[in-house]
């Protein structure tokens, strides 16, 4: 499993201290970490991989625009997912950081062993087959995506064994089949529209007659023998979201 995080911190050594920590537990673990280290929360803002983070290790005293505040523009504007643990000398901005939703909020100094038993807790839930699904890329690397930001899968055009995942952030092509994704994503409201199209329902916008338009615009062809389980799929989704 690879996972890219920023470690964003004005500290030169504290930004050293929390490299060491990743890659003395990746070395222990069946991980890798992709890191890359930022002086402010501007300048991550600013990254032009600010989607790609999977964990956030951020300060929260920061020049110019403090942690907590960059965790907000960070979540609201980029990745709602993203997991963020706040790392500080200040316990009495813990409560306020509630309000972004940090996975944890750890207080220096920090002791390896504290560290390794928070990245266990992560890893356990990134894992976890009701929020991700892991899929095998081209390039023989793994990529965890949310089952949540998945628009639609559909299969290569002239290549049975290929799909085409199409995400919030990304487009990944992968090999598998089709019909192994729908026995596993069809509890979490997938359903298929076309015979090589299996769609997410949560982002369907519109439904008219042989066609599906997504809440980004796109469009999809509908077919008469999915059409009535998509419709029935549809309102017994409002009528849960209504309940709830």
């Amino acid at each position: 499993m690879l996972l890219n995080v920023a470690i964003c911190d004005d500290n030169k050594e504290m930004q050293e201290k929390l490299k060491a920590f990743l890659l003395e537990y990746q070395f222990e673990k069946d991980i890798d970490f992709n890191i890359t280290c930022f002086d402010d929360g501007v300048s991550l803002l600013a990254s032009p991989n600010i989607q790609g983070f999977e964990l956030v290790l951020l300060d929260v005293e920061l020049p110019g625009i403090n942690g907590l505040d960059t965790a907000k523009k960070l979540k609201q504007q980029y990745d709602k997912h993203v997991n963020i643990i706040f790392i500080s000398s200040y316990p009495q901005y813990m409560q306020d950081s509630f309000l972004v939703h940090p996975f944890y909020y750890m207080c220096k100094p920090i002791a390896y062993e504290d560290f390794c038993r928070i990245l266990d807790s992560l890893l356990d839930e990134i894992t976890d087959t009701s929020n991700m699904v892991t899929l095998i890329k081209t390039d023989l690397s793994e990529a965890l995506i949310h089952v949540s930001d998945i628009l639609f899968i559909e299969i290569s055009y002239g290549k049975r064994n290929e799909l085409i995942f199409h995400t919030l952030k990304e487009i990944i092509v992968t090999s598998g089949i089709l019909t192994d994704w729908i026995k596993k994503l069809e509890p979490y409201g997938f359903w298929q529209c076309f015979r090589s199209i299996l769609v997410n329902i949560r982002h369907i916008h519109q439904v008219n007659n042989n066609k599906i338009t997504l809440n980004n615009g796109t469009s999809l062809p509908l077919s008469r023998k999915y059409a009535s389980a998509i419709y029935a799929r549809l309102l017994n989704n409002v009528t849960e979201l209504k309940i709830n």
